[in-house]
């Protein structure tokens, strides 16, 4: 197993980001724009080996994201939201909200070995 010393958990719905950063150091929410993901993400994570970003599908709202992210050679896992579901039941966290989410999957790409997105 990979062992990242960043991992990004990032829940995406169609109109924001709802983010969760192992280092603390991004904004918690941004828009699901080029432009905010440009500069309020890709930027701010810049190309490195050692970050992982994760990431649910969600019917193609993660699609700008991840190939944003690709272009900046930063790895991305796009995993099913149904792993996601149970790991968090698993863990007890039984309350919704998408700040939990975000934190729920960067602990899934933390504990579980995941595969990366390849580029479209």
């Amino acid at each position: 197993m990979t062992v990242y010393e960043r991992v990004i958990g990032i829940d995406v719905s169609s109109k924001k980001l709802d983010i969760s950063d192992s280092k603390g150091k991004l904004v918690v929410v941004i828009d699901n724009t080029v432009e905010a993901i440009s500069s309020k993400l890709v930027k701010k994570i810049g190309a490195s080996e050692s970050t992982l970003v994760v990431c649910e599908s969600s019917g193609g709202w993660e699609n700008l994201m991840v190939d944003l992210l690709h272009e900046a050679k930063v790895n991305v896992a796009v995993i099913n939201p149904r792993q996601t579901h149970y790991y968090a039941k698993a863990h007890g966290y039984l309350e919704k909200t998408d700040a939990i989410d975000a934190r729920v999957i960067r602990l899934f790409g933390e504990q579980v070995e995941v595969h990366l997105a390849k580029p479209r």
